[in-house]
């Protein structure tokens, strides 16, 4: 448990919310460290000489704003839920000596280098005009809005050119979709446990965003039912094949339950698909199911290579135009050069033949990943960028994440993933494609390690 405790010359009415301010500025400032115990509340009031009603409001505040969290039979931690611009990987290049296991990118090769450098040599002497000088906004280039519906067959949807609009990637198609359906002031729904970006993109539209519970097969019906009848839900944002960070996969009949819901309250489904053709055998996409209120999201940087920021979306009949300006308002126009590339790909094959390289690539590393933590009761799928490794005993997401990056490797710990502030989520996601296999496999020696000392360091971080 932690030794800090509040200033009561300082406390100021009402006291409970002077109480709060004051420990949430210690978490701020690092003198409440993540995974630290506070002070039980009757103690607390003891030493303030406040009353019991005040810690416990000043917790219930603090619980409430995501920044500790209560467990029972243990007490109340600090939970340090981070900002919404923050995210579960470093921002600077990590050292060499480090095992990065916390970017979500695809694994690649020198057949990725060669080919975009044979790319990029062939249009240096074969680069059509239009793709030079496009400039005027508009659904897009003929042979490119050609290619996208084949790409999309790819991906399982056979979708019409009219209903097909081409991005710079998955942010700007949700964001363009976001735009499109939604005011400031309006309530997004997700899941508890969703996309890290989300909430910073949802705040910067002044927009709210809830997470809903959730089992091993995403959201569940009846609670996105009960929040539609008691709250004004504007849109659902899901992640609904191999969600990062959690790697649920969302069985057909689930997904006309949240079809019919989504109908019946007016409710609009934004379908991000990142991995695209990447992951087999998928259900039927919300645009299928719900195309008048649904709007599918999708693009290449995951599925082929980071650079090649370019995606397809697919919206509601009549909602072309509407959505095409919100693209203008955020990026002007997909980008032509880099939309030419991929359009090529997709065109001559060598989209299939990269997709076809990554599955075996990714099977290869899950393979690595099943014979060193197989018995660790790790959540993922063949076709998956990641896994998602739940924490059991003592250890807690934060702790255990600074404890691996003392021993060399980096990994995303559960926070920046939490929507749901009352969810009690002890998790990491471990990603498969940013190391080399020999770096991969040492990373999740040290992480099986990592596991059994439990009681060398656990206790360390409270």
């Amino acid at each position: 448990m932690t030794n800090w405790l509040p200033d009561k010359s300082v406390l100021q009415k009402p006291a409970y919310k002077s109480l709060a301010e004051q420990i949430a500025s210690a978490i701020q400032s690092g003198e409440l460290e993540p995974g630290e115990r506070l002070p039980p509340q009757r103690d607390l009031a003891y030493d303030l000489e406040v009353s019991l009603q005040t810690v416990s409001r000043a917790y219930d505040e603090l619980r409430r704003c995501g920044l500790i969290q209560g467990e029972v039979g243990r007490g109340t931690f600090v939970r340090t839920r981070p900002r919404p611009e923050a995210m579960p990987f470093g921002t600077a290049p990590a050292p060499d000596s480090i095992v990065e296991l916390s970017i979500y990118k695809p694994v690649l090769g020198s057949l990725h280098e060669d080919l975009i450098k044979d790319a990029l040599t062939v249009l240096g002497s074969d680069l059509p005009t239009d793709t030079i000088f496009s400039f005027r906004p508009n659904q897009g280039i003929e042979r490119h809005l050609n290619s996208s519906r084949e790409w999309l067959k790819l991906c399982g949807l056979d979708a019409e050119r009219s209903r097909t609009l081409i991005t710079n990637g998955v942010t700007q198609g949700t964001t363009s979709a976001l735009l499109a359906i939604s005011k400031p002031g309006a309530i997004i729904a997700t899941e508890a446990v969703g996309h890290h970006s989300l909430a910073a993109l949802c705040s910067s539209l002044g927009m709210k965003l809830i997470g809903l519970k959730m089992d091993s097969q995403g959201i569940l019906p009846e609670v996105f039912e009960q929040v539609c009848e008691t709250r004004d839900i504007s849109a659902l944002y899901l992640i609904p094949n191999l969600s990062n960070p959690t790697a649920y996969f969302m069985p057909e009949e689930r997904r006309e339950d949240i079809g019919e819901i989504a109908r019946k309250h007016n409710v609009y489904i934004i379908e991000n698909d990142v991995l695209g053709p990447l992951v087999t055998n998928k259900p039927r996409p919300f645009v299928e199911i719900i195309p008048e209120q649904a709007i599918y999201v999708t693009s290449f940087t995951k599925c082929i290579m980071p650079g090649l920021r370019t995606g397809y979306m697919v919206v509601p009949p009549g909602m072309l135009g509407v959505v095409r300006s919100r693209l203008l308002a955020t990026a002007w126009m997909a980008t032509p050069l880099i939309a030419e590339i991929a359009s090529r790909w997709v065109l001559d094959g060598t989209a299939r033949k990269l997709i076809l390289w990554q599955r075996r690539a990714l099977h290869e590393r899950h393979r690595l990943v099943e014979q060193i933590l197989g018995h660790r009761g790790i959540k993922s799928h063949v076709n998956a960028l990641h896994i998602w490794l739940p924490l059991t005993g003592r250890w807690r997401p934060d702790p255990f994440a600074a404890q691996a990056m003392k021993q060399g490797v980096a990994v995303a710990p559960s926070g920046p993933f939490i929507i749901d502030n009352d969810a009690d989520v002890r998790a990491v996601r471990i990603s498969l494609g940013a190391a080399g296999k020999s770096d991969l496999e040492r990373g999740l020696h040290v992480i099986d390690q990592l596991l059994d000392r439990e009681e060398e360091y656990a206790f360390d971080s409270f």
